[in-house]
């Protein structure tokens, strides 16, 4: 028996393993499918509510539906950092990324946590005057109005990303 022979023929196979799963990989990475979609869908709804909710709270001069606003706002782009970070991840390893996009997922997560520590501080500093001298409100209702458009659009994303497979874990397995 040739033992050369028996090697060299495990390692055709191998790589040509490696070369199928490889370009099936690719081929996924190309497609544009409902993950990616889900991410539009559910950003432009938040978009709008976001526009909507900060409209009421310029009106209404209330702090409590600016900061919720920006925090909404804050959504819509950690979404857009999430899309970014998905794209970006499947392209494929050079001479200067030899991991590839992979780890894009950690650039988008410091972007959306500095952009949500400067918002608390932001509030944070607008609450200043609210206690020195505070405003009563002039209705309630707008408030819950507000809050319960607020919570059918979050409902609405939770379901859409739930139905589209996206997860919020901290596997680093892939699992």
């Amino acid at each position: 028996m040739n033992v050369q022979g028996d090697e060299h023929t495990s390692l055709v196979r191998e790589d040509e393993r490696l070369r199928a799963n490889a370009q099936e990989q690719r081929k996924k990475r190309k497609s544009f499918g409902i993950k990616e979609l889900s991410f539009w869908v559910v950003g432009i709804v938040t978009l709008a509510y976001v526009v909507f909710e900060l409209g009421v709270a310029a009106q209404q001069h209330s702090l409590t539906l600016l900061s919720d606003g920006f925090h909404n706002l804050s959504d819509v782009l950690a979404l857009a950092i999430a899309y970014w970070s998905a794209v970006a991840a499947k392209r494929d390893l050079s001479d200067t990324m030899s991991y590839g996009w992979a780890r894009t997922e950690i650039l988008g997560a410091l972007i959306n946590g500095t952009f949500l520590i400067s918002l608390c501080m932001y509030v944070a500093l607008e609450a200043i005057p609210e206690f020195i001298s505070p405003n009563p409100p002039d209705s309630g209702l707008i408030f819950v109005v507000v809050a319960g458009i607020g919570l059918v659009v979050n409902t609405i994303g939770t379901i859409i990303f739930a139905l589209t497979g996206h997860a919020h874990t901290h596997s680093h397995g892939g699992g």
